[in-house]
């Protein structure tokens, strides 16, 4: 195992984070909602701020849907491959289309 699941390591206890505390220490309005129904009302809420908004969804830490996640990965500038310019526009784009934090 890589030890990159709290299932593979074995630690005395385990470190308990509270996003949303976290997040408004930076300075972002948060909020804490408890399950997905409550989520639309939650990211109306959201839009209707004009800074950085956290919506943190109370999950269970041993239950994963299959797939993993996602994060940014670097795309390079400059290529000979078609495909791979047509992702760094696809990122640019959307990275324009994105409401900017303070």
């Amino acid at each position: 195992p890589f030890y990159n699941q709290l299932e593979d390591c074995q630690p005395a206890r385990l470190a308990f984070v509270d996003f949303a505390k976290h997040a408004a220490a930076m300075g972002a309005n948060t909020e804490v909602v408890g399950q997905i129904d409550d989520l639309p009302a939650a990211l109306q809420r959201a839009r209707e701020h004009d800074s950085t908004y956290v919506i943190v969804l109370k999950t269970s830490p041993d239950a994963w849907t299959g797939g993993g996640s996602f994060w940014e990965v670097g795309v390079p500038e400059t290529s000979h491959r078609p495909d791979v310019l047509a992702a760094r526009e696809m990122i640019r784009v959307g990275k324009s289309q994105q409401r900017i934090g303070w």
